[in-house]
């Protein structure tokens, strides 16, 4: 067992549980010596929970024990409180040729070739060869309205106070300072999508739609 309360001794105690369950319930044609291993079984098994309690109990006592005292909000607290996260566990799988994945590399190739199989055009039939047929037409459709220098104005005041609303770091009271350049905003936020260029997330700080505009 992977837990630290395990012991030996718990370990031998569940495989007598496990065993004298088997042998009450193989007990066939004799109910009196059926009810005599059922009360054997469950007797076992109540002391075989008690002792994973007091295992438990023992343990979680050591530990706090030999947790400093000068920082409350530790690791105990959290433990305590349910606060503390626990790492998600990639299990083996078995493979189409009944073997077993043995690490993690393993595991996530294999979930990555069956979810995710080979876009094979070969292997399409009529609906994937009419979806890559539709992909190549160029879209007819008429363009969408231009942002007006009211609805950026809109947005700006729709923003919460001393809250930036990407990394750019610019915040309510920036924007509204700032008023003389909204034809500017506009355009900005205008330009990309009017060019069929989507607009890629602020980084380093830097307003990246600007330098869109400007191709």
């Amino acid at each position: 067992m992977s837990v630290p309360w395990w012991t030996e001794g718990l370990t031998i105690l569940r495989k007598k549980v496990n065993a004298q369950r088997r042998q009450y319930q193989r007990t066939r044609g004799n109910n009196d010596l059926r009810d005599q291993r059922k009360s054997q079984y469950l007797a076992t098994k109540a002391e075989y929970a008690a002792t994973i309690k007091k295992e438990r109990n023992a343990t979680w006592k050591e530990f706090c024990n030999m947790a400093p005292a000068t920082n409350p909000w530790a690791e105990i607290y959290r433990l305590a409180a349910g606060k503390r996260k626990q790492a998600a566990q990639i299990t083996t799988l078995r493979k189409p040729d009944g073997t077993l994945t043995t690490n993690l590399h393993e595991t996530l190739t294999h979930m990555i070739r069956y979810f995710t199989p080979e876009d094979n055009q070969n292997d399409d039939n009529e609906y994937p060869k009419q979806l890559r047929a539709q992909t190549q037409e160029s879209i007819g459709t008429p363009d969408d309205k231009e942002f007006t220098e009211q609805e950026i104005k809109n947005a700006v005041a729709s923003m919460r106070n001393n809250k930036a609303q990407r990394e750019d770091g610019l915040t309510k009271y920036i924007y509204t300072y700032i008023h003389t350049y909204i034809h500017t905003y506009t355009h900005m936020h205008t330009c990309p999508w009017k060019n069929e260029i989507i607009p890629t997330p602020i980084e380093d700080n830097r307003v990246t739609s600007m330098s869109l505009c400007q191709r």
